[in-house]
């Protein structure tokens, strides 16, 4: 047993005074989890604990302003937002269909709410350093002018009806890149203003030249840009936050993989 051993002695603690590391995983995971209105199971819980441990340990969590896993067990559960869950939770406009293990398909009146305006709730997610990241599990095309999610500026349409990826990112342009099939993680990233990087997974499709415009105070939705031409396919996730740079890119997309996986 340790302790003091006279005036102006040093306490030297014992081994079993030791402090533990704390675990930061259990206590983000705990606040998402009492929100569902159902618990999820446990292997779920242990695949989201995971998913968080990766984006953790990849610095991603880190830079996250609002993160979103629709693809899960309930309604309810899908739309906390993982990263501070009760605030800046998503809400739902109408009754836009919900799939467990798939996400929201959204429409006109029927569609989810971010909440999240660049201009105000951005802390990470600025005008020249930003990534939107966005995942669906459907491949087939999609309606013209689409987006997974998004709003005035920015948004990603994995497959839109000519069968490529239309993207945007900090400007009111839509930029269209090569025939892509459109099942997977997507994300658009900007660390400069005069351009920006879509990726499939982890791969960089291209660099492009495309100069950032002053944010807009636009909400982000579900389902569109600007809530009109709705996608036909689900979105299972949605990333706002600051730039993700290749290395982190192929983190989240591998962390995310597993976690679908794990379903």
């Amino acid at each position: 047993m340790s302790g003091f051993c006279g005036a102006g002695a040093k306490f030297v603690p014992s081994r079993a005074a030791a402090i533990a590391p704390i675990d930061p995983v259990a206590p983000a995971l705990a606040a998402i989890v009492a929100g569902f209105s159902s618990a999820p199971a446990a292997p779920r819980q242990a695949a989201m604990g995971n998913l968080i441990s990766a984006l953790m340990s990849a610095g991603i969590w880190a830079v996250c302003d609002r993160l979103y896993v629709f693809r899960n067990s309930e309604d309810q559960g899908s739309r906390i937002n993982w990263r501070a869950p009760g605030t800046g939770n998503a809400s739902k406009n109408g009754s836009p269909a919900f799939t467990v293990d798939v996400g929201f398909i959204n429409t006109s009146g029927n569609d989810v709410a971010t909440g999240f305006i660049p201009t105000t709730h951005g802390v990470f997610f600025t005008r020249n350093s930003n990534s939107f990241v966005v995942s669906t599990s459907v491949d087939a095309n999609d309606v013209a002018s689409a987006a997974l999610a998004g709003n005035t500026q920015f948004s990603v349409n994995p497959r839109s009806s000519g069968g490529i990826v239309q993207t945007r990112n900090a400007n009111s342009g839509v930029d269209s890149g090569s025939a892509n099939t459109g099942a997977g993680l997507y994300g658009v990233c900007r660390f400069q203003g005069a351009d920006y990087i879509p990726y499939k997974g982890a791969t960089a499709l291209t660099t492009i030249t495309r100069a950032s415009s002053a944010l807009a105070a636009a909400e982000v939705f579900l389902g569109s840009s600007a809530r009109a031409s709705f996608s036909t396919k689900p979105c299972g996730l949605l990333f706002m936050g600051g730039y993700l740079d290749a290395t982190a890119m192929a983190a989240f997309n591998t962390a995310w993989n597993a976690y679908v996986a794990a379903l």
